[in-house]
């Protein structure tokens, strides 16, 4: 809101309102020639009335009494200890759950309703490990007053140590390269690629792929393990082709 009056004052009243739900709108005149008026704000309030409370419960049913969560865990969500001054809503519980990624989110599930239900952790995706689930809970009652609750489903973690044999090698992790050894932290089963280069080149001599030492193919999936471990890629020295002579015996035995 702008006011062309360089100086606009504020002014705070205070009203009685009956009890039940009212909608108080505000505008803003300023004093200038002539004078101008913003657009309503309204609201919904509900004097004398307290907004029902509730308990948000989160349980892993994959794994349960372990508090955080690994690839492809299914939790269960519900609602305890409900309190409201009059009957609830018809449908009092609406249930969103959005994808954390450090600074942003992504819808995750939106439009649950009822008092429990339950969600499951993809093993593909995001393999940040900065994530997490927030679940959020709002409780209505008969007069349309709203109560937002949330709690957060927090991920498990593992390091993996990358390595290559001779040291320094290149492979890609999810298509990102790195130079090794490298360790990188990352959500517990969640699913990674893996990548050696084939050829690259180490202290001015070429190598091609050789093996994993889990054995996988060149580019592979994993699976990240409960404790993390470690992942070599064994590369062999390149044989440049050369010329041989040998020689050719004419007749004889």
């Amino acid at each position: 809101l702008q006011l062309r009056h360089p100086r606009p004052q504020l002014r705070v009243l205070a009203f009685h309102l009956r009890a039940g739900p009212k909608v108080v709108s505000l505008t803003v005149h300023d004093s200038g020639v002539p004078p101008a008026a913003s657009l309503p704000v309204s609201m919904t309030v509900f004097p004398g009335h307290t907004a029902p409370t509730g308990t948000l419960v989160l349980t892993n049913t994959t794994e349960p009494g372990r508090a955080l969560y690994y690839a492809g865990d299914t939790w269960q969500f519900g609602v305890a200890n409900v309190a409201s001054e009059g009957p609830l809503a018809a449908e009092p519980y609406a249930w969103e759950v959005v994808f954390h990624h450090r600074m942003h989110t992504h819808p995750f599930l939106s439009g649950l309703t009822g008092p429990t239900g339950e969600f499951f952790i993809p093993t593909l995706g995001e393999t940040d490990p900065v994530v997490w689930y927030r679940v959020r809970l709002g409780i209505t009652d008969a007069q349309g007053l709203t109560t937002h609750t949330y709690s957060n489903v927090d991920p498990a973690t593992a390091t993996l140590d990358v390595l290559t044999s001779p040291a320094g090698g290149g492979v890609l992790v999810d298509n990102q390269t790195f130079t090794t050894p490298v360790s990188l932290t990352r959500v517990i089963s969640i699913t990674l690629g893996l990548e050696a280069l084939s050829p690259q080149t180490l202290d001015g001599a070429q190598y091609l792929f050789a093996s994993w030492s889990d054995g996988g193919a060149r580019a592979h999936a994993i699976s990240v393990p409960v404790g993390g471990g470690a992942y070599t890629a064994n590369l062999a020295p390149m044989v440049s082709p050369h010329t041989v002579y040998l020689p050719i015996v004419l007749g004889g035995p």
